[in-house]
């Protein structure tokens, strides 16, 4: 199979104004990534009555990359776009709501191309452009989404940011040995005549070598400011000198993945060694592997019992992207695997014990010691949040703790995705999102989980180090209607361990709350009252008597101990 191969050259100015608001990426990897993956080239517009939009276009094109490679290999290219741009939408559009407002906030335009052997996959929202050049005919792929209100005047129908469900255009072309592709923002398109354009494009499939196709995109920008463009400059050009051979992943019906059989210490997959089994329950099965040269990680793999059930495969692909996507030193690194059709992921193996484990080592362990901990498992959950995403089952047993006290959040089996289907959001039907003990009181009412869900998850989590016991008693585990919850009553941590301060129980119990508006709106909140009293959750308390009237309490002592020596020498003489 020949793999695809292509030239290509890219300039982008801020022409005459102070600051450049386009961005731009392009991704040309090696095989066996091309073949699998294919080129990416995208172009982003920050609006420019969004006063975010460059940093929205410059952010939206470094994930995208970053993300969409992350994909796992046997999703087809559309189900990569559509994971990777909606969970990106959500979050600039979040980043609007929570920062600057809707009118000024993370807003851009998008357009981009996925060359793979054979295809071409066109995706785009605005009124940046992706233009092909073919057989000596010039054609725009992409509409403009823009509403002129006048010869000057108009605005953006749709963009990357603008609300928080994005439709994305998405056409796919078959893609030829030949064939030129231009990507451009509307300060190149916007000034050029048709007749110039095409020259443009019959020098690019000319262009012998990327350096060639860099200097057309400089001549390109100067022939638009010479033009009268007032606006940021932008353009890509890939011309295709090989179109390779389509993958069968491209094919309907084809690309199906095989789940590995139940393994055992000895057996060997894809170079990896299997050294025992760490887990294994009705979602899967988790093994500690070695590779050729002498790496140890963690491998996870399907429950065969499900070999046929699509929604299944589907989550379990979701967990290796999910995991992919998380960057943070207190969440298990999820690492590259061979390329092969076994149906599994592999991630970093974690030295140390499960919290779980700790606890039992460590029956009365100081606040600091859990405040530490929990500050650590704070930082994971931002990480996941970072990416529109919540863990979905923090308990102990998803917790490890290294021998230098470094905390990391394992397993993404039940992890919760913004932008996703319903459907797609959950674990597999029977596989309750969290573990009982641990989840919010909501999830039993079939509510969505948010941020203040882990918050409680969390909370349980400490309350447990320092008390052994659940915040709300043995009650808890059978509490599942209105009704039943409606009765729940918090249990003071200090009544357990008299060594918890009052104030520390507060910020405890208000992470605790079962109205989970109750709950700190943020987990800075929380961590801050962790390690310094909120007086407005426990108010000073009243001075002592003694304190109050000293005086008055040492004349009561003593009148005390008169009467009891007066007694006591009545009993004497008697």
């Amino acid at each position: 199979m020949s793999d695809l191969r292509v030239i290509a050259g890219q300039r982008s100015l801020a022409g005459h104004k102070t600051g450049n608001e386009d961005s731009l990426a392009l991704c040309i990897p090696e095989s066996p990534v091309i073949r699998r993956k294919g080129v990416v080239a995208v172009v982003a517009d920050g609006v420019s009555a969004s006063e975010c939009g460059g940093e929205a276009a410059e952010v939206a094109v470094r994930t995208f990359v970053q993300d969409y490679y992350a994909t796992p290999d046997t999703w087809r290219v559309k189900t990569s776009l559509a994971r990777v741009v909606t969970a990106l939408n959500r979050w600039l559009h979040g980043q609007s709501l929570r920062t600057l407002g809707e009118a000024r906030g993370y807003v851009c335009t998008f357009s981009g191309v996925i060359l793979k052997p054979g295809s071409l996959h066109v995706f785009h929202a605005g009124d940046s452009r992706v233009w092909r050049w073919r057989d000596g005919t010039l054609r725009c792929l992409t509409q403009d989404h823009h509403l002129a209100l006048g010869k000057d005047s108009g605005y953006l129908t749709r963009a990357l940011g603008m609300d928080s469900s994005l439709e994305l255009d998405y056409r796919h072309h078959s893609l030829r040995a030949g064939d030129v592709l231009a990507l451009t923002t509307d300060g190149v398109h916007g000034f050029l005549p048709l007749q110039t354009w095409q020259r443009i494009l019959e020098d690019a499939a000319r262009a012998g070598s990327g350096e060639a196709l860099e200097a057309l995109a400089d001549k390109t920008l100067e022939l638009a400011l010479n033009a009268g463009s007032d606006d940021n400059l932008t353009v890509q050009f890939i011309r295709v000198l090989d179109a390779g051979e389509a993958a069968l992943t491209e094919i309907p019906g084809a690309g199906q993945v095989r789940f590995p059989p139940l393994l055992a210490p000895g057996d060997v997959l894809d170079g990896l060694t299997v050294e025992a089994e760490l887990h294994a329950s009705e979602r899967g099965q988790v093994y500690r592997v070695r590779d050729a040269s002498g790496n140890v990680c963690v491998m996870k793999t399907p429950s065969p019992r499900y070999a046929d059930d699509a929604a299944y495969i589907s989550r379990f692909l979701l967990e290796d992207w999910a995991g992919r996507r998380v960057d943070s030193p207190h969440v298990v690194q999820v690492l590259p695997r061979p390329e092969s059709p076994w149906l599994y992921y592999l991630s970093e193996w974690v030295e140390g014990v499960t919290l779980e484990q700790w606890m039992t080592a460590h029956p009365a362990p100081d606040i600091p010691a859990v405040v530490a901990i929990v500050e650590q498992l704070v930082r994971a959950v931002r990480a996941f949040h970072r990416r529109d995403m919540l863990h979905g089952d923090l308990k102990p047993a998803n917790v490890m703790i290294r021998p230098d006290g470094q905390v990391k959040l394992i397993d993404f089996g039940s992890v919760w995705i913004g932008g996703m289907r319903e459907e797609e959001r959950r674990p597999h039907e029977g596989m309750p999102l969290g573990s009982s003990r641990y989840s919010a009181p909501e999830y039993r009412q079939g509510a969505a989980p948010t941020l203040r869900s882990e918050l409680f998850a969390l909370a349980v989590m400490a309350y447990e180090m320092l008390t052994g016991a659940h915040p709300y008693g043995e009650a808890w585990e059978d509490a599942v209607s209105p009704v039943s919850l409606g009765r729940l009553r918090y249990v003071p941590a200090w009544s357990h361990n008299p060594l918890v301060p009052p104030w520390f129980d507060a910020a405890l119990a208000k992470a605790l709350r079962l109205d989970p508006g109750q709950r700190y709106g943020a987990l800075s909140d929380w961590l801050t009252d962790l390690k310094t009293p909120n007086r407005t959750l426990v108010p000073d308390a009243p001075r002592p008597l003694a304190a109050r009237y000293p005086e008055r309490t040492w004349q009561v002592i003593s009148a005390v101990l008169l009467l009891l020596w007066l007694g006591t020498l009545a009993a004497w003489l008697s």
